[in-house]
């Protein structure tokens, strides 16, 4: 189903890439909402932000750690099990594209 969909490149590429990699059983959910965890991995990997490997914690820390440290998280997404809305996304990436002083 998702070569058919109009959004299947650019989750081809972002594979590629190593942005995204699916679940661990190899499968990948276009159709489920991303949250706050999934979509610090993300961000973080698209823009190749500095994110210190963790042998502790849960998998996502480092991830939501680099990107606090930039105050790009906005406070409705702290919480890794929230499900972003498109909007806090856009604000995400707005926050990551601002200059910093």
């Amino acid at each position: 189903m998702l070569l058919r969909t109009g959004f299947a490149p650019f989750v081809c590429t972002a594979k590629e890439l190593s942005i995204i990699g699916g679940y661990p059983d190899g499968s990948f959910k276009p159709e489920h909402d991303v949250n706050s965890a999934e979509a610090a991995k993300i961000v973080a990997g698209a823009f190749g932000l500095p994110v210190q490997k963790s042998t502790t914690g849960p998998w996502y820390q480092p991830h939501m750690d680099a990107l606090n440290s930039l105050g790009a998280l906005p406070s409705s997404t702290q919480d890794p099990a929230h499900l972003l809305t498109r909007g806090e996304m856009a604000e995400l990436i707005y926050r990551i594209m601002q200059p910093k002083p």
